[in-house]
């Protein structure tokens, strides 16, 4: 396959599922909504950045800092989604109505909160659309399919060019991951995890992206890639959940029975994190063990 249908096929997959969500999620709805949104969102610039040679340079920083915009706004509404669901959930738990009565309280909080992300990533879309982001984006990918490129990149679509491509990208995800290797010993470090998800998120959207490329024979690496992106996640998560609880709980004139409910709760988040980290930890360092990065590397090189 040629680099660039390829990357139009996929960019523009992309493209199109932002699209179909985006109306959803301007009319207030979260849930698989909001969540395709941001994970069709993420794919596509992660497509951008490995094809940007093929993009003129300014459409590309215009595309990406629309889209990195709509990112931004709708991370605090997915966190406070995934905060109330945590909570609905623990409150389930609680046998004492006085605990279910301040757990009412938090999920209150958080979805008033949701409310003013809600709008800002509503304003967000409706900027994309207003500005023509969208529709450009759309016309130069029609572009880029059928004659060659999108205004950059002469040259760059012979069928061996695509894996040169991609082999230098993936490798650089592997680098940055692994760059986290001594974070992963590190349980308290809370901004060291939160980058380490980030560069495994890259690493994994990179795999999956091209998995049509490199064949079935990707699968097993995609799926522990991916298997490190939900631990480290769960981990952000519950950090996340950690500090809107503390938030809460510093509010002047908190009740000291209201205080004594978010300290269990607080406890019982920590307890969940430690546990979710000691099965990260294990896994990462198995992997290491196993040289399973070295094989990694090793398996795109051989195209």
């Amino acid at each position: 396959m040629s680099c660039r249908r390829f990357a139009a096929k996929s960019i523009g997959q992309y493209l199109k599922n932002i699209l179909r969500y985006a109306p959803q999620v301007r009319a207030g709805r979260g849930g698989e909504a909001l969540h395709q949104l941001r994970v069709n969102l993420r794919r596509l610039r992660n497509m951008l950045w490995i094809f940007r040679d093929l993009f003129p340079a300014g459409k590309l920083s215009a595309w990406k800092k629309a889209f990195r915009a709509v990112g931004k706004v709708s991370s605090p509404l997915r966190d406070l989604d995934v905060y109330s669901d945590y909570l609905i959930k623990y409150r389930r738990r609680s046998r004492s109505p006085a605990a279910r009565t301040v757990l009412d309280g938090l999920v209150r909080d958080a979805r008033g909160r949701r409310r003013e992300f809600s709008a800002r990533t509503a304003q967000a879309l409706d900027e994309c659309a207003r500005e023509g982001v969208f529709r450009d984006a759309a016309r130069s990918l029609e572009v880029l399919s059928t004659s060659g490129t999108a205004g950059g990149g002469a040259g760059r679509d012979s069928p061996a060019e695509i894996y040169k491509i991609c082999r230098k990208k993936i490798f650089k995800r592997v680098r940055d991951l692994l760059a986290f290797d001594a974070v992963a010993r590190q349980p308290a470090n809370v901004e060291g995890l939160h980058r380490m998800r980030i560069a495994a998120k890259h690493l994994r959207y990179s795999l999956e992206g091209l998995k049509e490329i490199y064949g079935p024979p990707i699968d097993p690496y995609i799926e522990r890639v991916t298997g490190f992106h939900r631990y480290l996640g769960a981990i952000h998560d519950h950090d996340v959940w950690i500090a809107h609880i503390a938030q809460f709980a510093g509010r002047k004139g908190t009740a000291a029975r209201d205080q004594l409910v978010l300290s269990e709760l607080q406890k019982y988040s920590r307890l969940s994190r430690n546990k979710v980290y000691k099965e990260f930890a294990a896994a990462w360092f198995e992997s290491r063990r196993e040289k399973f990065f070295e094989g990694l590397m090793e398996y795109v090189h051989s195209f």
